[in-house]
């Protein structure tokens, strides 16, 4: 059958076709205002497996028709082709006569769209022939009534911008033009409202709720918005881009931002519209966080002008707004938080340059912390669903502008944050809120581990087109962010991390392709200023979509910001803290492993429904305090014996989860455990590195930390090895960059004996941790042990060898017969994977 390009499109659109928008529970043009969002339902469920009706639904099912078009039709084709699916997606949204369906609904709309941007990239200039009748259809689209529709065409028009520049400009200037006109009428159309006699409102007891007036501003508020995020993108995209964000564009913006944000001001127009004077607000912030994102000498000339406006945004917060309530106080305090956060990401240097802007910037964040707090105007979370995620937005701002201050910025509420943070964390696991942090924080040269076979793959995700399909579960499962979110953090994104030296960092041991796996962009940005090269200041990572998921993120990170500025006893309460949200299961393997008889009393206070949001969490929380903390500077030349408890605590419970079924929980134990042990001074004392490494030599036998033998299953077990031989290599890691760092600071200066002498103290047994290696990765290994151990002791090798090799320029007889050997060892390994018997047991993988 010869089926035309528009008949393919449309018998795929039918998937989010009317059926879905019953399935939804709303009539396909719904008037959105534009204050909200499009999930402000509160019916729980799953469009797949449940009778329930969610609106989360909506995205999954886009998701799932955008898949199909892209990976089904537009990849599979040429280019002429292609350019002809824009053609049909351009000529579907116009709703033309020639269109069977007649008009298509705001999924349908947000499908195409979606579509449309990634078309538009992939083509570059060949989509040149299109603009003619795209651009004027993406102005009609921004100020539909459906927020996502705004919102992806919004998308589109940055896309526009990354092959078509000029056109980009041409957009912006029309957009800010377009915004001062609807803000005009807007208030016009509220001071016309505020002279209008009061008439009674008569009762009728037949009358219906379509009988209610609309709000005839709405067009307004649709328009304002629409045009806001569009400025915002550009006003992100363009200094990138050939041609570049000329100066009077960006004082154009700046000053429609301000224009929209002194909307708050207005009290006719707060008095009479309420809800559109905190449409203009947040629009008016959108707008500066997009300029905050511009280069920051050229947009340091306005942010005495920005902190003006922070500073009534922060008045009117304190007092309540004169004619707002409490929801609509979280709107604009959202979105004022937002703009705090852009300015301390991408414009952090300006702290030393303009005047005050540290002292200022810390005040603000100061009064408007206790607004949150208990007994704050703040404290209690709004009713409506969509206020809820803006509130939640709000406190993870909140938490992540004090992650960006320089250290001991805010000595003076330091408690407050730490106690504020702990708190969160503790409500995100007891809702079974799994935190994203966990990937940023391990070491990336360990990401070699999670890859895997077919034939080993043990579930879903670890190999080759199965990763779909664990995409396609996670993706049922999880709650859809809406477009409220993801404007929330569109400027808080990466654009690509750099070395110091200017070049993308795409390298391991000369190899891109494991270059890949060991890019950690984090640890290349230098510090923003000199002040947040005091201590061990770490960027905070970039912000999750989900608005519950970033306040958990946002926890960690304040909460690791400042455990070191608390003392002995608090720290150590919050280590009791964490071991009370242990999960039962762990528990039960802890004590059977003995690490820690105090988990025996948390099963019987409740057990936690999902361990692996616990589970995450918690190693989040010990890895990044643990990386926040200069342990290595603390302790130099200074005797600590087994050091503070909390730190005793933190390894207990870090041997707690080396057991983890989890990849990415074993290697941040292991991280936590290398950081620990790296305290040690000397070998023979008592020390807290000679108590890990007896703890991890023990496990690795199968005995208990105590030495004891254990009677439990043989995976956890194996699990357990294996996390120990990566503990060992971690260690080594560890060690050495805390050596490079001493040797960096101390260039220049004369090697003493003393110095020599401690440094040969401190030395790393590292033939004894090869030896304790070698039998895990033997080819005759245990026919009952898994090749999780001995990958891991393979990889745990290799970072021994590479970390260790620095150290020595003369080898002894005995260290050159283990060196031999283990080359041997690897070489069996290596060799072994063509061989019958392995064959026999792996299937030739």
């Amino acid at each position: 059958l010869d089926y035309s390009i528009r008949e393919i499109l449309l018998d795929i659109l039918v998937m989010v076709g009317p059926d879905l928008e019953k399935q939804l529970g709303r009539n396909a043009h719904t008037k959105i205002p534009a204050s909200s969002s499009s999930l402000t339902s509160q019916t729980k469920g799953s469009l797949f497996g449940s009778k329930n009706k969610s609106i989360a639904d909506g995205g999954l099912a886009r998701l799932s028709t955008a898949r199909v078009i892209r990976e089904g039709l537009s990849e599979t084709i040429s280019e002429s082709r292609q350019l002809s699916i824009l053609n049909e997606l351009i000529t579907l949204c116009t709703g033309e006569p020639s269109v069977p369906t007649g008009t298509l609904n705001s999924q349908q709309m947000q499908v195409c769209l979606v579509e449309i941007s990634h078309l538009v990239t992939a083509l570059g200039e060949v989509a040149g022939s299109s603009l003619e009748d795209l651009i004027p259809l993406l102005m009609i689209f921004l100020k539909s009534p459906d927020h996502g529709v705004r919102y992806e065409t919004a998308v589109v028009c940055s896309a526009v911008a990354t092959s078509f520049p000029h056109e980009a400009r041409k957009i912006l200037q029309s957009s800010v033009g377009e915004i001062q006109g609807q803000h005009a009428e807007l208030v016009t159309q509220a001071t016309l409202d505020a002279e209008k006699p009061l008439t009674p409102k008569k009762k009728s007891r037949f009358q219906r709720k379509e009988d209610q007036p609309i709000d005839r501003s709405l067009h307004f508020q649709y328009s304002v918005h629409g045009h806001a995020l569009v400025i915002a993108m550009l006003l992100r995209d363009l200094p990138r881009l050939p041609g570049g964000l000329p100066a009077d564009l960006l004082a154009m913006a700046v000053s429609v931002g301000e224009i929209l944000v002194t909307c708050q001001n207005i009290d006719i127009l707060t008095k009479v519209n309420p809800n559109g004077s905190c449409t203009c607000v947040r629009a008016g912030y959108i707008i500066i966080c997009g300029a905050l994102t511009v280069d920051p000498e050229a947009i340091k000339d306005h942010i005495p002008l920005v902190f003006s406006l922070w500073q009534r945004a922060r008045m009117s917060a304190a007092e309540g707004g004169k004619n707002f309530n409490a929801d609509q106080d979280v709107i604009c305090v959202d979105a004022t938080l937002s703009s705090i956060v852009a300015f301390l990401e991408h414009c952090s240097e300006l702290l030393l340059v303009v005047p005050d802007a540290l002292s200022q910037t810390t005040i603000i964040l100061e009064q408007l912390l206790p607004l949150f707090m208990q007994g704050g105007r703040l404290s209690s979370t709004p009713a409506n669903p969509f206020i809820a995620s803006r509130y939640n937005s709000a406190k993870a701002s909140l938490m992540e502008a004090f992650a960006w201050l320089p250290p001991g910025s805010f000595p003076m509420l330091s408690n407050e944050v730490f106690n504020f943070a702990l708190q969160h964390v503790q409500f995100a696991t007891e809702a079974e809120i799994m935190s994203s942090l966990l990937p940023s924080l391990v070491n990336n040269e360990d990401k070699i581990l999670d890859a895997k076979s077919l034939c080993r793959a043990q579930r879903f995700g670890q190999i080759g087109g199965i990763r779909d399909i664990d995409n396609n579960c996670i993706m049922i499962k999880s709650e859809v962010t809406h477009f409220g979110e993801r404007e929330s953090v569109m400027h808080f994104q990466d654009f690509g991390t750099r070395s110091v030296d200017g070049r993308f960092h795409d390298e391991l041991w000369e190899s891109r392709i494991l270059g890949l796996f060991s890019f950690d962009g984090i640890d290349l940005d230098p510090a923003p200023t000199a002040l947040h090269e005091v201590g061990t200041w770490r960027k905070p990572v970039t912000s999750s979509y989900s608005s519950k998921v970033r306040l958990v993120d946002a926890a960690i990170q304040a909460f690791s910001a400042t455990f070191g500025l608390k003392d002995g006893k608090e720290q150590q309460q919050a280590m009791v803290l964490l071991e009370q949200m242990v999960p039962p299961l762990l528990a039960q393997l802890a004590r059977a492993m003995g690490v820690n008889a105090a988990l025996s009393e948390v099963e019987r206070r409740g057990k936690a429904r999902d361990d692996n949001a616990a589970v995450a969490n918690i190693t989040a929380v010990l890895l990044a305090c643990l990386k926040a903390l200069p342990l290595h500077e603390a302790t130099h030349d200074i005797p600590i014996g087994l050091g503070p408890p909390w730190m005793n605590k933190a390894k207990d419970l870090l041997l707690t989860l080396l057991p983890s079924t989890s990849n990415i929980v074993r290697r941040a134990a292991a991280e936590g455990l290398a950081l620990l042990a790296t305290l040690g001074v000397t070998e023979d004392a008592h020390t807290l590195q000679s108590s890990v490494l007896h703890s991890l030599d023990e496990v690795m036998q199968g005995n208990k930390p105590d030495g004891k033998p254990r009677a439990i299953p043989v995976e956890p077990v194996s699990a357990a090895r294996a996390g120990s031989l990566l503990t060992l290599g971690c260690i080594q890691r560890t060690a050495h960059n805390i050596k490079m760092i001493h040797k960096a600071r101390s260039k220049g200066r004369s090697s003493t004996s003393e110095s020599v002498a401690a440094a040969q103290r401190d030395a790393l047994p590292t033939m004894q941790m090869m030896t304790r290696i070698l039998p895990s990765i033997a080819c005759h290994a245990a026919i009952h042990d898994t090749f999780v151990p001995r990958t891991y002791g393979l990889h745990a090798f290799n970072i021994l060898l590479a970390y260790s090799t620095y150290q020595k320029t003369e080898w002894s007889v005995e260290d050159q017969h283990l060196l031999k050997k283990a080359v041997e060892t690897v070489e069996d390994n290596f060799l072994s994977c063509w061989t019958s018997v392995s064959a026999d047991m792996d299937g030739g993988a």
